[in-house]
């Protein structure tokens, strides 16, 4: 009963707003992800360790400076 519940359901893919304030915080949070990832392998091969607050506070910051900074550029197509 339940598989036949399943087949009967529509399936539809998601669909993504694409305006350029969507790809603004995409491709900023995107950029800030992979700096943080950057940050906190270097952190670890410095250190030997990575500290949960360190990690939490460069990920935020990282995301936030993408967001206003590499985002805009991305989004509109601005080439520096």
């Amino acid at each position: 009963m339940a598989a036949w519940a399943l087949k009967q359901r529509l399936y539809t893919p998601v669909r993504l707003p694409n305006g350029p304030i969507f790809r603004m915080i995409a491709y900023g949070t995107l950029w800030g992800l992979l700096l943080s990832a950057g940050l906190l392998t270097l952190t670890y091969y410095s250190c030997g360790v990575v500290c949960i607050g360190d990690a939490l506070v460069t990920t935020t910051l990282s995301v936030v400076a993408g967001i206003g900074t590499i985002g805009p550029m991305m989004a509109l197509g601005i080439k520096g």
